[in-house]
């Protein structure tokens, strides 16, 4: 749970309570369970700073998989993905079936500039769990796969996305994604529906939700252009 705090960069404040008695299990139920589909409580608070002298220092006393780990995503934090990816390595061989370990190489190859390698390790990630990281992890992987023209795959992954979250930023993912694949009508179809389901929300929801509407209006008014 301490590397999942670390990798999110959650508010400090779970540093502490991960120490506490029952400590994880609060931790899951708040945080960790957004990575099966709940939607997680809003956490307070400043993110984790790094302190990659502390991380080294664990890891040089204990190297277990878990300082490991955390030193990886202290380094990726910090802009060193090179060093990092040596850590996410050691992690995966050592534990193979983990998904910490796999996101963590997956990122550090995608920030090193080696896409088929990050591509191939959450293509891998994604199959394994598609809500990992709360769905970021698939929602990346999708915009990759738009981006080097592999729009079928990433609708599919867009669309299975937002059918199990029911999100309106994943709605919004899967609008953009229709139209880069030219489904112009299809995306003004999601769109449309989208802005409706908005608009028939509590008025603290639209609040909440005005970024995502702002865009959809964005990208409609766009697509009516065409």
């Amino acid at each position: 749970m301490f590397v999942d705090a670390l990798r999110r960069g959650a508010p400090r404040l779970w540093l502490f309570v991960l120490w506490l008695p029952f400590g994880d299990l609060a931790y899951f139920f708040m945080v960790k369970l957004g990575d099966f589909g709940a939607r997680p409580a809003p956490l307070p608070g400043e993110p984790v700073p790094v302190d990659l002298a502390t991380l080294r220092a664990a890891v040089e006393s204990s190297p277990s998989y878990t300082n490991r780990v955390a030193l990886g995503w202290g380094l990726l934090k910090e802009g060193q993905p090179a060093e990092a990816l040596r850590y996410f390595e050691l992690g995966r061989g050592s534990h193979p079936h983990d998904r910490d370990a796999l996101y963590g190489y997956a990122v550090a190859q995608l920030e090193l500039g080696e896409r088929p390698l990050g591509m191939e390790a959450l293509t891998e990630l994604v199959d394994r769990q598609l809500s990992y990281d709360d769905y970021r992890a698939a929602r990346r992987l999708a915009e990759l796969l738009a981006e080097q023209g592999d729009l079928p795959t990433a609708l599919e992954l867009s669309r299975a996305v937002a059918r199990a979250t029911r999100r309106c930023t994943h709605w919004l993912d899967l609008g953009r994604h229709q139209a880069r694949a030219g489904l112009l009508t299809e995306a003004r179809d999601t769109l449309g529906r989208l802005l409706a389901e908005i608009e028939a929300l509590p008025e603290y929801q639209r609040r909440r939700e005005r970024d995502v509407r702002d865009e959809a209006q964005r990208l409609l008014l766009e697509l009516g252009a065409r």
